[in-house]
């Protein structure tokens, strides 16, 4: 599971930005990308969920997932886990993604949300 697909679609990984204090997002997506499979432009996926986030009013839970996971030690999780015992931070994951699907319901045609 790629690190965009955490951070910008949660509610799709787990249904199967600079953040203000505390974590940096971009720090966040560096760790990721040690795990296999993962290779992402950091800074074009946060800008892309920093984005998303101030549209859709997710900034608090972003944050609480970004250091919740910032705070972790192995953040790498296996090709379509489901399992959220095996998911870092499932229930600030969990969270977040109920905020951004909230906000993507009604405003499906955007290119984050899709």
């Amino acid at each position: 599971m790629t690190w965009k697909n955490l951070i910008l679609v949660p509610f799709l990984a787990l249904t199967p930005v600079i953040v203000g204090c505390g974590a940096d997002c971009e720090d966040v997506c560096e760790k990721a990308n040690e795990c296999p499979g993962d290779d992402d432009d950091c800074g074009k996926v946060c800008s892309e969920a920093e984005s998303l986030n101030e549209k859709a009013g997710c900034e608090d839970s972003f944050d609480d997932y970004i250091s919740c996971i910032d705070d972790e030690d192995d953040i790498c999780v296996d090709e379509g886990t489901t399992d959220l015992s095996k998911i870092p931070c499932s229930s600030e994951a969990v969270a977040y993604g109920t905020c951004v699907q909230k906000y993507c319901s009604s405003h499906a045609s955007e290119a984050a949300c899709m």
